[in-house]
């Protein structure tokens, strides 16, 4: 893969437009100039926004972890990468921009055809598949920044140096593969503890579910007793009213013949007896009777007078003639006569004593007569009245038999209507009984999905613990690594030998012996040999090393690493940016960098080293001058101390007035002196 050129508009200092070739240009080496600022010399002249733009137009991610509208030249509100690369004649083209506020966009074209999704994140995963590596793995293998160098073998972190081992071994499918065990085998964890958990709970409302039942029933029948008892009762009443309403019927049917009989009786009632009929006869027997009374009074009176006659003769005058009597046959003879006559009123008087005794006892019969009529009337009036107060009073039971009826009637529909309804009634704990027992069942089937369950993710955890031993540092890592650690120990050996002129070379093992427990341990360990004069073999520790050589073999290392990871990559790139890589290097120790950087040429068509320091300025086939004056970075490519007022060709293709120049001329690299 090789990386053509990069177009770049408005990018952090570069104002403007600027197009950068990367291809075939050698072993160049990039200086700065900042103008703005004389004190600080070449630093923040922009020498690395040029590759940072690079980094940008490719992954999209912001250098120096700055904020998102940082990358956007203070002048103007937009910037704009484009990178042309070209895969064995394929032209791939990046076109990533990014507003001022807004989200950054990326395009990008595949042999001039417009690669389009929906989401930025799709295009940047398919555009990393076609790169052939991911950012990570482009700063370790073609973009060197000053933080991207891995330091291996100073580091302390036995976690730091099994990271760089497992990216250099691409081992990181494992870490993933063991990051994702540990998810699931968590997951598992969490949902075997969740579902413990609510098992508990369903085994929890189980026992307080199954007891209910026995509870329930007993209450159901409680409740069916009370309802059969309540219907019975009711049936009672319902009874009892239908013989009192068959009475009360009864009575009422009486209600024509008692209306009838008042009807008869009122006419009685009203009816007044006449008495005159009585009086008038009782009057007349009365006059009869005074009259034989009178009668018989002057009879006896007559008697008694003719008596007095009779007692009277022979003295005297004769009361019929008046003579004197002094004669006994007149005497007898009136004696006769009034004797006779006595007798005659005797008899008159016995007849009309009869007759008044017949007087007497007709008026008294016509009294009694009208006394026994008129106890027959009374009594009459007293049946009368009675039997009118009785058919009153039946009148007034037939009204009330009435009433009843109507309200018993009422009664017997409300009776019937909640005798209906309690029929009707649906046992609630017969209800809540079938709850409980669906609960129960619902409850007995979660358990046994629940404990199903269980079992199954149990089995599953079993199975991802032994994947995620088989994942960890003791299983495929370790064993893999065992296998490999020579290929690493040779990576790195090629430029130690290099950097060091073949007297060091290290060795990496995968144990190491405690000082004290006298027992082995898994971690990286890098162990350094050296040569001595005398031709013995000396292993010292790395820290004990001098500065310089410390730097040699670290730096040896490191690359080494790097180049490994390189190799391992699905594409390989002709490109290479080294950023400081003569920083905290002697002379000597820089001149075995120039010399890796030569051999590296035979590689690459294209090595930017990115350098402060210009002490190695002269062993660079070419250079580039990042110049920052006016707060804008240009770019002057060719540029070459030698010329003393010479014009260098800026990245637009016009001309830069340069200073006198050092009178430093443009060199050859020196030959590689170690064959691969």
């Amino acid at each position: 893969m090789q990386i053509e050129r990069i177009v770049v508009e408005n990018y952090g200092s570069l104002f403007g437009h600027h197009t950068f070739s990367l291809n075939n240009r050698g072993l160049t080496f990039v200086c700065g100039d900042n103008q703005d600022e004389p004190r600080m010399n070449s630093n923040g002249a922009g020498k690395s926004t040029i590759f940072d733009a690079l980094d940008w137009g490719l992954f999209g991610v912001i250098p120096k972890e700055d904020h998102v509208d940082s990358i956007i030249n203070d002048e103007v509100n937009r910037c704009n990468v484009v990178v042309h690369l070209n895969d064995d004649g394929i032209p791939l083209v990046v076109d990533r921009s990014k507003e001022r506020g807004k989200s950054g966009t990326i395009k990008y074209w595949k042999n001039g055809q417009l690669v389009e999704t929906l989401d930025p994140k799709e295009t940047q995963r398919l555009l990393e598949l076609e790169l052939g590596l991911d950012r990570e793995v482009f700063h370790a293998t073609v973009l060197y920044g000053q933080n991207d160098v891995f330091h291996f073998a100073d580091t302390k972190s036995d976690t730091k140096r099994m990271e760089v081992i497992t990216k250099i071994l691409q081992l990181s499918e494992i870490d993933d593969l063991l990051a994702s065990t540990k998810e699931i085998v968590k997951a598992l964890d969490n949902e075997i503890a969740s579902h413990r958990f609510e098992l508990a709970q369903v085994e929890g409302q189980l026992t307080v579910l199954l007891p209910q039942v026995d509870s329930i029933q007993v209450e159901s029948q409680k409740w069916e007793n009370e309802r059969a008892a309540a219907l019975q009762a009711s049936i009672k009443q319902l009874d009892g009213f239908k013989v009192n309403i068959e009475k009360a019927q009864a009575v009422v049917a009486l209600e024509d013949r008692v209306k009838a009989m008042t009807s008869v009786l009122n006419p009685m009632g009203a009816t007044v007896y006449d008495w005159g009929d009585f009086d008038r006869r009782i009057a007349d027997a009365r006059a009869i009777e005074n009259n034989c009374i009178a009668k018989l009074s002057t009879t006896e009176l007559e008697g008694k007078n003719t008596r007095a006659k009779l007692n009277s003769l022979g003295t005297g005058v004769c009361s019929e003639c008046g003579q004197e009597l002094p004669n006994k046959e007149h005497i007898e003879a009136e004696t006769l006569k009034l004797e006779a006559r006595v007798e005659t009123l005797r008899q008159q008087y016995l007849i009309e004593q009869q007759a008044l005794q017949v007087a007497i006892q007709k008026r008294e019969g016509i009294e009694d007569q009208k006394e026994e009529v008129r106890q027959q009337h009374l009594e009459a009036e007293k049946d009368l009245a009675q039997r009118d107060s009785e058919a009153k009073a039946q009148l007034r039971e037939i009204e009330q038999a009435k009433q009843y009826l109507a309200e018993a009637q009422n009664h017997v529909a409300n009776l019937q209507q909640l005798m209906a309804e309690t029929h009707a009634k649906v046992n609630p704990w017969l209800v809540k009984g079938q709850e409980i027992q669906q609960q129960i069942q619902s409850a007995q089937v979660k358990q046994n999905e629940l404990t199903v369950t269980i079992e199954t993710k149990l089995d599953s955890l079993q199975y991802y613990e032994f994947w995620k031993v088989a994942f960890g540092p003791k299983g495929l890592k370790s064993y893999i690594l065992d296998a490999r650690l020579q290929e690493l120990t040779d990576a790195v050996n090629q430029w130690v030998n290099l950097l060091t002129g073949g007297t060091y070379w290290v060795r990496f093992e995968s144990q190491t012996m405690g000082r004290s427990t006298k027992a082995l341990s898994n971690k990286i360990n890098i162990r350094v040999f050296n040569y001595n004069p005398n031709g013995s073999i000396t292993e010292r520790n790395f820290r004990s090393y001098s500065g310089g050589q410390k730097k040699r073999i670290s730096w040896a290392v490191d690359f080494g690493l790097s180049r490994l990871i390189a190799a391992r990559a699905k594409k390989s790139y002709d490109l290479l940016v080294l950023d400081e890589v003569f920083k905290h290097v002697d002379e000597a120790g820089g001149e075995a960098v120039i010399e890796m950087l030569n051999c590296l040429r035979k590689e690459k068509s294209s090595i930017f080293v990115i350098e402060h320091d210009s002490t190695f300025e002269s062993q660079f086939e070419n250079r580039v001058l990042v110049r920052l004056k006016n707060r804008r970075t240009s770019i002057i490519e060719d540029y070459d101390h030698g010329k003393e007022e010479g014009e260098e060709k800026n990245s637009d293709g016009g001309k830069e007035n340069e200073a006198q120049s050092t009178g430093k001329k443009k060199r050859h690299p020196v030959p590689c002196r170690v064959t691969f």
